[in-house]
């Protein structure tokens, strides 16, 4: 024990050496860039001043910050919004449409005959409001013609004016009188529906701006490709709007170019062995010319 301590003591020394040694090319190697680095500096506007560049590789021409933020405008001013449909309100207008109409249209006054005309005609007229329904007139969304419906958990898409709104009610109910020949009627419907017909369905702010954001994730930040070998741009002309836009994309992806899972090992090793050398050529040098 006390002879392999002696060892250990003696060879201290060159135990710190090798240590070093090994953290040195560590801490080297870790910080190695990890990407390549375009070595062109260009304008737009002015000339190119390099040789012809032609694509080393593939690649794809990336969207300017512009370009995809007039697709997201575009997202949002074409997009179709969604409408809930609310089923339980329908239920309780019925309700309350059969509780309503013997006060409206009370047995005494009519026959047994005129009242069951005259209570298809209400709950035709009903059927035909909450067909797809009726909107608040101060319900949100964009310009759209066009909207989705959920309706029982699917949606449908429709044309806005397909949904009626709280002001057209009293129209629909004089038209489908008239078209039944029953507009005579007309003031004890009014009444009858005044205070029983009410909006059933409502904007959906929160499927609407999750859908947006799901088309939005979906925009390509690219638009074509460039394939190896062609020519990107040539001695002394001008970089312009186009070329431009590929020679960013060009150096956008020299500098973020990663080490892959597949070859990573290989560039470490590379890398170890080549600062190995190199520092051991360094300690040859100091041992044999220092003072």
């Amino acid at each position: 024990m006390e002879d392999s301590l002696d060892k250990l003591y003696k060879n201290q020394s060159l135990i710190y050496k090798y240590v070093l040694y090994f953290v040195t090319i560590g801490c080297i190697v870790f910080f190695f860039p990890r990407g390549g680095k375009f070595k062109y500096e260009f304008q737009k506007g002015k000339p190119w001043q390099y040789e012809n560049l032609y694509a080393p590789f593939d690649f794809s021409i990336k969207k300017t910050a512009d370009e995809i933020a007039q697709e997201q405008q575009a997202l949002q001013e074409q997009q179709v919004p969604y409408y809930t449909y609310d089923a339980s309100a329908v239920t309780e207008v019925n309700q309350i449409y059969d509780d309503s109409f013997s006060q409206v249209f009370p047995s005494e006054r009519y026959s047994n005959t005129q009242l069951r005309r005259l209570k298809g005609i209400g709950q035709d007229i009903l059927n035909e409001l909450y067909k797809n329904g009726i909107v608040d007139n101060t319900a949100a969304g964009n310009s759209s013609e066009y909207l989705y419906l959920v309706k029982n958990n699917e949606a449908s898409r429709i044309r806005k004016d397909e949904l009626y709104t709280v002001t057209q009610v009293d129209s629909v109910v004089q038209e489908s009188l008239r078209n039944r020949r029953a507009g005579e009627y007309y003031s004890l419907f009014q009444d009858l529906f005044f205070n029983l017909v009410k909006p059933n369905v409502s904007y959906d702010a929160e499927l609407s701006k999750k859908e947006l954001e799901d088309e939005m994730s979906r925009i390509s930040t690219t638009r074509g490709n460039v394939d190896e070998g062609i020519l990107i741009i040539a001695r002394g002309e001008v970089v312009e709007a186009e070329n431009y836009t590929i020679l960013n994309s060009l150096k956008a992806e020299f500098e973020s170019e990663v080490w892959t899972a597949n070859n990573q090992y290989f560039i470490l090793f590379g890398y170890t062995i080549l600062v190995a050398l190199v520092l051991i050529m360094l300690f040859l040098f100091l041992k044999k010319y220092r003072p």
